[in-house]
């Protein structure tokens, strides 16, 4: 039963990534759906929220995938709960099976790449419902997938996986948990890298300021950057509209002239 609601859940979020790309393939949603149906919701949050600062950074980039997130966040959060096990066991696990997921993930896009000679066919004999059929189908094989691989990750793996958790010695089950206290920030450093500009570096340095000398919690830090946020669009949409202002205040009336 478990393993039939883990393959559940990782069809569940690729489903709704491929259909409507509604984000559930971030841990943040798809680790909350496998607490839920494993009957443990509550940890599903935490591993979600946990899960997702490790894979802040991590963006799939057209056919690029650095990490397979969903895989590893979903089989990681899965064994976990399953064995009873803390979050940081989750992190640990998921890290390594991102990775064997990437592997999955490039075996699933040799066969699909295989079928765009079938769909340039269909395209060129202008058969629609021949590449309709062939588009359903993808989605089935596509989903099926995921299905088996959650559910086959499980019922062969979590015996195997209780063994090797039990096996790690104390000292290296701490020094993993406090690497996972450390990936969070190197997620939020690989997010950063892609987003720094100098124009909005003070508001970092404010945010550690409040969080680290005000000891501030993280959603009260929260609050005050949506306010600054907020403020500096309103203030960027007020200049907006008095710059146009005097442009409006010389229109001509004439449609031609003033688009020209």
């Amino acid at each position: 039963m478990n393993a039939l609601m883990v393959g559940l859940a990782l069809a569940i979020a690729k489903y709704f990534q491929w259909w409507g790309a509604l984000g559930t393939e971030r841990p943040l949603i798809c680790v909350p759906i496998v607490g839920m149906l494993l009957g443990h919701p509550v940890e599903g949050i935490i591993m979600g929220g946990a899960l997702e600062l490790i894979f802040l950074g991590s963006i799939q980039m057209g056919g690029t995938i650095p990490q397979e997130y969903t895989f590893g966040a979903v089989f990681g959060a899965a064994f976990a709960i399953i064995l009873n096990k803390p979050v940081a066991v989750a992190i640990t696990l998921a890290v390594p099976l991102s990775m064997l997921g990437v592997f999955f993930y490039n075996l699933m896009k040799i066969y699909f790449t295989a079928l765009v000679t079938r769909f340039d066919g269909y395209l060129e004999k202008g058969d629609d419902r021949g590449f309709m059929r062939l588009w359903r189908l993808f989605g089935v094989v596509y989903i099926s997938y995921y299905f088996a691989a959650g559910f086959l990750g499980i019922w062969l793996g979590t015996e195997f996986i209780e063994k090797l958790v039990e096996s790690v010695p104390p000292v290296i089950m701490k020094s993993l948990n406090v690497a996972a206290g450390m990936l969070p920030a190197i997620g939020f450093a690989m997010l950063m890298k892609m987003l720094w500009e100098r124009n909005i570096a003070l508001f970092f340095f404010v945010g550690f300021g409040m969080a680290v000398f005000l000891k501030l919690p993280i959603i009260g830090v929260a609050f005050f950057a949506t306010c600054v946020a907020v403020w500096i669009a309103l203030t960027e949409y007020n200049q907006k509209q008095r710059n146009a202002a005097p442009t409006k205040a010389r229109s001509s009336g004439n449609i031609d002239e003033d688009f020209f």
